[in-house]
């Protein structure tokens, strides 16, 4: 078919690694992540969709900034990876699909891109409201995740707001993303903020007396990131 035409507004910037470069930290793991009332219902889904994949597709996360979303994302793939099901699983930004999908279309190489995206048995894509407004690479993703739900694999992707908030978003693919398991992060509460905090301290390797932990916890009320620092 026709291929859509592209702006300037579909090149991003810069696209990072898929995989993390050398030196990089390593990706988290669901196991360390800290489960409070407002993570809950994500770290649940997100340890289904490790431990089942395909059951619960597409799983999409949202949620302000620093809640855990990429930590969860991070999780899903690192399990599957490990996983004895020699199942490929691939992580990247929707910053990164863009800038691949864009090299394809001036390069004349749609196809292996729809064979290295279709044919996976797992596709993670975090950041996914760098979409809004990508019109052409929306509706790539689309017949993407159409092809991925027809086949049983897995999508898991990450937002900073709910589905019904893309208004930049073709009805088609907004639909498609809530045809899954949609779960909300909201900010950690106290009890969560403090099992952050102690956990953090242990991976540093740094002795906090308890109630610095506690004045920690308490202060520090926006983000994990905000904790972390």
């Amino acid at each position: 078919g026709k291929s859509p035409s592209i702006t300037d507004e579909e090149i991003p910037v810069a696209a990072a690694a898929e995989k993390p470069a050398s030196g990089r930290r390593k990706f988290a793991s669901l196991s360390s992540f800290v489960m409070g009332p407002t993570n809950r219902l994500a770290l649940v889904s997100a340890e289904m969709v490790a431990r089942s994949p395909g059951q619960i597709t597409p799983l999409l996360i949202h949620g302000p900034t620093s809640v855990g979303k990429t930590h969860l994302l991070e999780g899903i793939w690192t399990a599957a990876r490990k996983s004895t099901r020699n199942m490929t699983a691939v992580y990247l930004s929707a910053e990164q699909f863009t800038s691949q999908f864009v090299e394809a279309l001036r390069g004349s190489g749609l196809p292996n891109f729809r064979r290295k995206y279709r044919g996976v048995g797992m596709l993670l894509i975090d950041d996914l409201q760098f979409l809004a407004g990508k019109r052409a690479t929306q509706v790539e993703l689309l017949h993407t995740i159409d092809t991925l739900v027809r086949e049983g694999r897995q999508l898991v992707f990450a937002a900073d707001r709910p589905p019904v908030e893309f208004v930049e978003f073709t009805p088609e693919l907004a639909t498609r993303l809530t045809g899954g398991m949609v779960c909300r992060i909201d900010p950690p509460e106290y009890a969560t903020r403090l099992g952050i905090v102690e956990r953090l301290a242990k991976r540093l390797g740094v002795e906090l007396p308890a109630d610095v932990q506690r004045f920690i916890a308490s202060r520090l009320t926006s983000h994990a990131r905000e904790l972390s620092g």
